[in-house]
């Protein structure tokens, strides 16, 4: 009796010590201080970096998040912070945007101490490093990096691109020091949306200022100077239809969540995600979120009822009927939003220069892509790499950037760099549905999961022609998911 009795106690306790170990592994790392500081550094620059509201996301949703999810006076300072570095720069005119130490951009000094606190970072579980995403990255930026030194590519170009795996790296590792629990991702999530949201607001103001000639740096004058101006401020507000694109597949899933505060809220931010995306005028970036849409019902569909996704998609159909039908009999500045999206939309045809990113220019531009590598299909030209086309046959243009984000990075790294960056999405996909079918019941988390994997397919197909791979936004996303795919299993282990 006295041996079951101390036998007992002892598996109790080393019950009891498992699962003591197992919630201070998801409590986070011991070093708060060094944490929010590479939090603060990591987004600051981001901010900085950009001359796009994409900022507005950022700039909202990391706050509420280190707001909600740790203590709030982090939360606080982060962002009084930002409203001091607005404050101090922009009235002034000081522009932080071509920073440089030692032609470095500093994002990629951030990445050391990333990579320092992520060392000191305990987490729960262990994944081979074969398993881990972002090591294929890693892979090809540095093959590339090589490539392009021995090529002696324009140093120019050169940073531009590092810097735009520098974004992916930097946001992994800020994600793997922050988001160590599911709560923690439920909270990011909620803060991207209603950022998203707020953000597809300012767009539809921006866009009614571009129409009335409110911007006067537009210099607009009439009917077809002020439809002008509206493409032209499409261009300002860039990244807003990015993030909006993303979070639709969000909405999609979450709609069909248990808890009704999810359903609801997605109700609310629906309209606001809807209105920046119309307003993008972009066909590539409407059928990249409906594929994504439609992923996130097939994931779904699974577990709900038909009815259920036709109730949505009835829902999704009409209030973007509705949407468009205001805004294309909202006269403003002479010109209504119909006339201004079907002079959008007949500009896609038709000549222009490289800000105009028409159908042809396009084809022009993929034919010279892959023309100049004759001799580098396999790996590439490097990072730094530029190609030469002709606009309208008689002006020559030098770039190293395309619109087409899968024939950018085949310029860059070649079929084999190709091949790794696609690997390390297939591999990050696999890792997140592998975890959401190992549960079968059906949660918020759950949802949550099938939203970022729609969102990232969205992200994939929406990179054939708007190049989000090389702007900050999808950077920034990439390096998000990569960090959930790692910790998927880990982010599920609540709910078994």
């Amino acid at each position: 009796m006295g041996y079951d009795r101390r036998y007992n106690l002892m598996v109790d306790h080393r019950h009891s010590y498992e699962t003591r170990k197992r919630e201070y592994r998801l409590k986070g790392s011991t070093f708060l201080p060094l944490l929010f500081l590479v939090n603060s550094m990591v987004w600051v620059l981001l901010f900085l970096y950009t001359n796009k509201p994409i900022f507005i996301i950022f700039i909202f949703a990391i706050p509420c998040f280190v707001f909600a999810a740790a203590k709030p006076i982090a939360g606080i300072c982060i962002f009084f912070f930002w409203m001091i570095i607005i404050g101090v720069t922009r009235p002034i005119g000081v522009s932080l945007f071509s920073v440089n130490l030692l032609g470095i951009d500093l994002v990629v000094i951030l990445a050391l101490p990333a990579f320092i606190a992520a060392l000191f970072k305990k987490r729960g579980g262990r994944v081979k490093t074969t398993k881990n995403p972002i090591i294929y990255v890693l892979i090809y930026m540095f093959i590339a990096i090589c490539i392009g030194l021995i090529y002696g590519n324009e140093r120019l170009w050169l940073t531009r691109d590092i810097r735009v795996f520098a974004y992916i790296i930097v946001i992994y590792f800020w994600s793997a020091l922050v988001i160590d629990n599911e709560r923690k991702l439920r909270i990011l999530t909620v803060s991207l949306i209603v950022a998203t949201a707020i953000a597809g607001l300012l767009a539809l103001i921006i866009e009614h200022s571009a129409l009335q000639g409110l911007l006067s740096d537009l210099g607009l004058q009439g009917y077809s100077e002020s439809v002008g101006g509206l493409d032209v401020a499409r261009v300002r507000f860039g990244g807003t239809e990015t993030y909006s694109a993303l979070m639709l597949p969000f909405l999609a899933s979450l709609y069909f969540s248990k808890e009704k505060r999810y359903k609801y809220f997605a109700l609310v931010a629906l309209p606001f995600i809807l209105i920046g995306l119309i307003l993008s005028f972009t066909r590539t970036i409407w059928i990249a979120a409906g594929i994504g849409t439609f992923f996130s019902l097939v994931y779904t569909m699974r577990k709900m009822s038909g009815r259920k996704v036709m109730q949505f998609v009835l829902l999704l159909l009409i209030l973007t009927t509705l949407l468009m039908g205001v805004l294309m009999i909202s006269t403003t500045g002479g010109a209504t939003y119909g006339e201004a999206a079907e002079y959008r939309l007949g500009r896609l045809f038709g000549g222009g220069s490289t800000s105009d990113p028409s159908v042809s220019v396009r084809i022009d531009e993929s034919e010279a892509l892959i023309s100049s590598l004759r001799g580098n299909i396999f790996f590439g030209k490097g990072i730094g790499a530029t190609y030469g086309f002709f606009i309208s046959s008689t002006i020559p243009y030098i770039s190293g950037w395309s619109h087409n984000g899968w024939f950018w990075l085949i310029l860059k790294g070649g079929i084999v760099g190709f091949i790794l960056i696609f690997f390390a999405v297939y591999l990050a996909i696999r890792n997140v549905e592998k975890a959401i079918n190992e549960t079968d019941e059906d949660n918020s988390l759950k949802l949550i999961l099938i939203g970022y994997t729609s969102s990232i397919i969205t992200l994939i197909v929406m990179s054939l022609g708007v190049n989000s791979i090389a702007g900050i936004g999808g950077a920034a996303f990439f390096g998000l998911f990569f960090c959930i795919a790692r910790n998927a299993n880990l982010f599920m282990e609540v709910t078994r």
